[in-house]
């Protein structure tokens, strides 16, 4: 091209040359920029590889049906993950998905060394039971029946149809196991590792306790490397005395009537709203109450939010949530004149286990099985028994956990201030453990008025000095959160001593005080 045509002057090679070599030369401050974006771009490779490999793992997903025959689902993998459904799943009661309440903490004593770990876990999400179902169905189909829908969120009802299973475990709730297998065992590594034994295994009889446990067996095997295999030692039926299952009190299953009587009133204006929105439908606050369970049976046996969930708002759910608060309560919780003594049975194992010494013989318990090492073996590191909900909470009620100050939950209105939520108590997968921990025995200082020199007593809770003596102690984590354990005596560090934690139980020591003949229990 000849540049002079438009009016551009010709440039001397030499000199178009040198302006090359110039513009070649770097300075100090594009050298630097240039190595940090060098290295900027390292570092962005390396975190997409990073991500790559944390998705296409195999640790990804569920393990071959060759390694677990018996479930009905896929083997549990540890993808299992209430992240994406909060923060609504939290107001899901005992159809939560398991989520921590608080955060796990060491011991703050110095030099203490744990001894023993037991674990009381419920079974993962699962199917509504049969006769959950049967309302589900009955208010569904009310639903179903109105000429018309004004809200949106209503339409797609016109083209739904119920689909899920009954009682069943659901893949989220084997994933869940799984996922806390993994995760007790990177938690207590060392512990496992110096004691050199797998944990001790039971389950309650029904098929989801029986396959969570299974679920959670093989969590913790694969974190280990198949270093500690651990396996299910020990499946009690539900048809007999099992401390796992709370099906030997029939009279306490008619003390229903505070939750149900709640949702009449609390729920009464929800209802209005939907028979607004659905005329025809004619639906009675027991009817939403029943539809209100499809959002989290339907989400975590399909893993995506269900459309039942957008019917409903947040305050409609804390009506939801509280219901289920009081059920507990005054069913196998402190509001329930029966609740307390379904629990005793295990809180006696658990004693025996922490004192290593057999149990004491209860109404409840199992002679035979309790009798045999195979069956119930002392001196063992880790202990991890499945089981029911409602058993859990009569176990916390029995043992002294989530008393409410304020007096009973109120059953006209929301008592805000309570702690007792089942959320937060017995989601689904949701786990109370129970540590033993030598500790050192502490000293303090004290002045005697007659001698006027330093002496040493001991006391206690947290001091600043200790003795070489080795005492037991006991602290409580309830799905992560540390109890306050007052009732035993415990400092700030949330421990009291073994011997004042037994001495506390004497409710489950004295089976249940004649509680349990008023269970109407008929035997087997």
């Amino acid at each position: 091209m000849d540049a002079s045509r438009y009016g551009v002057p010709p440039l001397d090679p030499a000199l178009a040359r040198s302006k090359v070599h110039h513009r070649l030369r770097l300075t100090r401050q594009e050298k630097v920029q240039l190595c940090l974006a060098l290295f900027a771009y390292i570092i962005a490779c390396l975190g997409l590889l990073l991500l790559l490999v944390a998705l296409f793992a195999p640790d990804r997903f569920p393990a071959s049906r060759d390694e677990f025959q018996s479930s009905r689902v896929t083997p549990g993998s540890d993808r299992a993950s209430s992240t994406t459904l909060k923060p609504l799943s939290s107001l899901w009661a005992p159809y939560s998905p398991y989520h921590p309440a608080g955060k796990y903490e060491a011991p703050i004593r110095e030099g203490c060394v744990l001894s023993q770990v037991n674990i009381l876990q419920r079974h993962g999400a699962r199917y509504p039971t049969s006769g959950a179902a049967k309302l589900i169905l009955k208010a569904l189909k009310k639903l179903q029946a109105a000429t018309t829908y004004h809200d949106p969120n209503l339409h797609f009802l016109k083209n739904y149809t119920y689909d899920l299973g009954v009682n069943d475990l659901v893949q989220f709730g084997a994933d869940q196991s799984h996922a806390l297998g993994k995760e007790t065992f990177k938690r207590y590594r060392e512990f496992i590792a110096e004691s050199g034994d797998a944990p001790f295994v039971r389950a309650a009889g029904s098929p989801r306790v029986v396959f969570s446990a299974q679920n959670w067996t093989l969590g913790f095997t694969k974190a280990s490397k198949q270093t500690f295999p651990a396996k299910v030692d020990l499946v009690i039926s539900e048809q007999s005395n099992n401390t796992l299952a709370n099906k030997m009190c029939p009279a306490g299953a008619n003390l229903r009537r505070e939750s149900q009587a709640f949702i009449d009133i609390a729920v009464e204006s929800v209802a209005a709203r939907l028979n607004s929105v659905a005329p025809g439908a004619n639906l009675v606050p027991q009817d939403v109450y029943a539809i209100m369970h499809l959002c989290p049976f339907e989400t975590v046996a399909k893993e995506e939010l269900s459309p039942f969930c957008s019917v409903f708002s947040r305050s409609d759910f804390k009506l939801y949530e509280y219901a289920w608060d009081l059920e507990k309560f005054y069913y196998s919780g402190y509001g329930g004149p029966l609740g307390a003594v379904q629990g005793v049975g295990y809180i006696n194992e658990l004693i025996g286990r922490l004192t290593n010494s057999p149990p004491l013989h209860g109404l409840q318990t199992n002679k035979t099985l309790l009798s045999s090492p195979k069956t119930f073996p002392l001196n063992r590191a880790m202990y991890v028994d499945f089981s029911h909900d409602n058993l859990m909470v009569a176990v916390f009620t029995a043992m002294g956990l989530f008393k409410q100050t304020n007096g009973p939950l109120d059953t006209t209105k929301i008592t805000e201030d309570r702690t007792w939520i089942i959320s937060k108590m017995v989601p689904f997968s949701g786990r109370m453990t129970v540590e033993r921990l030598s500790c050192p025995r502490p000293l303090v200082p004290s002045i005697s008025r007659s001698m006027r020199w330093w002496n040493w007593m001991t006391v206690d809770g947290v001091a600043d000095y200790y003795s070489e003596q080795m005492e037991d102690y006991v602290r409580v984590f309830v799905n992560d959160a540390r109890q306050r354990l007052e009732f035993c005596g415990a400092g700030e560090d949330g421990m009291c001593k073994l011997d004042e934690f037994v001495k506390s139980q004497r409710y489950a020591r004295n089976d249940g005080v004649r509680d349990f003949e008023k269970c109407n229990h008929t035997g087997w």
